[in-house]
């Protein structure tokens, strides 16, 4: 697919093992992205990133202690509440603005553009990006730490430039008739490196996202909530709530089919307006 997070890309991954407990990789990733659905907008149907390499580290692991990855990587934070959701609807139905984020806003009651973006009123401080969800959604550079799964949890944690700490649980298990799936992310942003990222000094952010599904039925239900605290004057603190729920019968030979609807609402999060200006007045 060709959009900024899920782009065409080519991987290069290694690993060999050092002894029955002990193993070691490395992981390189390089992103093609052309014609982003993110970045496009109604001047410029040519929006591209160009060719990114997102992830370059090398990983040390333990069967019995976890594993440890140093270099460019998702960081804890990343894709936490969402990958909660193994409903198998996760790409074409999730929390995140991936298209049409870039889109100008039309004044109201003018016509023409405006210079605003829908970017800006759904907006992330701790990644300076107008996504609306997983505001610590994207690589970076961090040595994390991934514990073994015990009775259904395991735990993260990780510490990137320019300074992030992240740490996170996931839960999963099978109950009877019911398979479950739930984590919590939480993280901070600070650091001399994040004025240039829209961070003028500490952005804080929590996500929680959980999953439910009945296996004879093949009902689910599946939500997220997460909310960001910032001490910026230009950012506002905000919330998100997203909720889905359907039904993934396999009714053919050709597999399952999804059937599902979905429910989002984002609060306050907008960005490069002061806090309490009435933002939408203008639009």
């Amino acid at each position: 697919s060709d959009t900024t997070d899920l782009s065409n890309n080519i991987s290069f991954a290694g690993s060999a093992k050092i002894n029955s407990d002990w193993s070691a990789g490395y992981h390189i990733n390089v992103f093609f992205d052309s014609a982003s659905a993110l970045f496009v907008d109604q001047t410029n149907d040519d929006a591209s990133n160009g060719i990114s390499v997102e992830r370059a580290n090398f990983w040390l692991k333990s069967e019995s202690l976890g594993k440890v990855t140093i270099g460019q990587q998702s960081a804890t934070g990343d894709n936490v509440a969402i990958l909660a959701d193994f409903s198998g609807t996760l790409f074409p139905a999730n929390n995140v603005i991936f298209d049409g984020a870039f889109m100008f806003l039309r004044p109201k009651g003018g016509t023409g553009l405006a210079s605003g973006r829908f970017a800006n009123l759904a907006f992330c401080n701790s990644v300076s990006f107008g996504i609306g969800s997983d505001c610590n959604g994207f690589r970076t550079n961090a040595i994390r730490y991934d514990s073994p799964t015990l009775a259904g949890f395991s735990v993260s944690a990780s510490w990137g430039e320019d300074d992030k700490y992240e740490g996170a649980i996931k839960y999963g298990n099978k109950w009877q008739d019911y398979q479950v799936s739930a984590a919590v992310g939480y993280g901070i942003t600070h650091g001399e490196g994040t004025a240039g990222q829209g961070v003028a000094s500490r952005s804080e952010f929590l996500q929680i996202g959980a999953m439910v599904k009945h296996l004879p039925s093949n009902l689910w239900i599946y939500g997220s909530w997460d909310t960001e605290d910032t001490d910026s004057a230009n950012f506002s603190d905000g919330t998100q709530l997203y909720l889905k729920a359907g039904w993934s019968p396999k009714l053919n030979s050709l597999g399952t089919t999804h059937f599902w609807f979905e429910y989002g609402k984002i609060e306050d999060r907008h960005g490069n307006y002061a806090s309490g200006a009435n933002t939408c007045a203008a639009f």
